[in-house]
C-alpha cells in the first residue's frame, strides 16, 4: 500500500508539471502571436501607404509626396526593428523555458564588460544626446570576478538599453562600480522618470512595461 500511494503520488505530481508545461507552451505561443502582430500591420499599412504616395509622386511630381514617403520609409524601419527585438527576445525567451541556454562562469573583466555594453547602445544614446559618466578608470587594474561574459552582456545591455529609451534627451547615464568581499554591483543610474512602487514588483514579468511609458 505504501509503494502504491508513493506510485500514485508522484503520478499525481508527473501530470500537474505536465499541465503547467503546457500551460506555459499555449502562453508562450500567444505572446508571440499578440507581440509580433502590431509590427506586422503597421509595415503592411505605411508600405501601401508609400506605394500609394509613389504613384502620386509619379503624376504629380508633389515635393510633398516625397517629404511623406521619407516618413514612412522611416516608419517602416522602426517598425522592422521592433520586430526583430520581439524575435530576438522570443527567441531568448524559448531558451531560457526550454533549459537549452547555458551559463558558464569563469574569471572575467568587468571593466570590459561596462565598457562592451556601453559600446553596443552608444548609437542609440548619441541620437538623443546622452552621454555616459562611468566610474571604471582604465589606469586602474580591471576588477576580476566569476561571471559569464556572454549573458551577463546580454543582461547589462537590457539595462542599459532601457535608460537610453526612458531618459529624456540631453541627459546622462551613470554607470558606477561597486565591490564588496563578496560580489561586485554594477550600478545604471538614468534621468528618467523612474518606476512606481506598485510597478517595481512587476518589472521582470514578460514584457511588462510601466503604466506610465505604455
Amino acid at each position: 500500500e505504501s509503494k502504491w500511494k508513493d506510485f500514485l503520488g508522484t503520478s499525481v505530481l508527473s501530470n500537474q508539471n505536465l499541465e503547467a508545461e503546457r500551460l506555459r507552451l499555449e502562453q508562450f505561443i500567444s505572446d508571440i502571436s499578440h507581440q509580433t502582430k502590431t509590427p506586422m500591420t503597421n509595415i503592411r499599412m505605411y508600405t501601401e501607404l508609400m506605394c500609394e504616395e509613389v504613384d502620386n509622386l509619379r503624376e504629380h511630381e508633389n515635393e510633398a509626396s516625397v517629404v511623406k514617403i521619407k516618413k514612412y520609409a522611416e516608419e517602416i524601419a522602426r517598425q522592422n526593428e521592433r520586430l526583430e527585438f520581439l524575435i530576438d527576445s522570443l527567441t531568448k525567451l524559448s531558451r531560457l523555458e526550454s533549459g537549452t541556454l547555458e551559463v558558464v562562469a569563469g574569471p572575467s573583466s568587468i571593466n570590459e564588460l561596462v565598457k562592451s555594453g556601453i559600446a553596443a547602445v552608444k548609437p542609440k544614446a548619441e541620437k538623443k544626446g546622452l552621454s555616459f559618466v562611468t566610474s571604471s578608470r582604465e589606469d586602474k587594474d580591471p576588477v576580476i570576478a566569476s561571471f559569464d561574459m556572454k549573458w551577463t552582456l546580454e543582461a547589462l545591455i537590457n539595462v542599459l538599453d532601457n535608460a537610453v529609451k526612458y531618459s529624456p534627451e540631453g541627459g546622462r547615464i551613470e554607470v558606477a562600480l561597486t565591490e564588496t568581499e563578496m560580489y561586485a554591483a554594477i550600478h545604471v543610474i538614468d534621468d528618467g522618470s523612474g518606476i512606481s512602487e506598485e510597478d517595481a514588483t512587476k518589472i521582470f514579468g514578460r514584457f511588462f512595461r510601466g503604466s506610465e511609458v505604455q
